[in-house]
């Protein structure tokens, strides 16, 4: 199977003739993907502040215990339940 070949199947899925026909389908599921990326995105962010010293101080709202931790893997859990 060439790479055109896999191309044109790709093209021909029931998924994606579904996304072309609908006026809906598409801008429902490109929303979802950009707030998976945001909520990526934003744990990235945490995580760089905490490890410049900048973010998750003590005494701040999150503090410096395992809620910290679950904002960082939560979207991660999030991804894997969509993706099995």
């Amino acid at each position: 199977m060439t790479l055109l070949e896999v191309c044109r199947w790709i093209k021909n899925s029931s998924v994606l003739v579904a996304m072309r026909s609908s006026p809906w389908l598409f801008p429902i599921v490109a929303t979802i993907h950009l707030f998976g990326l945001a909520i990526i995105g934003g744990s990235v962010l945490v995580v760089d502040l905490r490890l410049l010293g900048l973010g998750l101080r003590r005494g701040g709202r999150l503090g410096r215990d395992r809620r910290g931790e679950s904002l960082r893997w939560n979207p991660t859990r999030l991804i894997n339940n969509f993706s099995n």
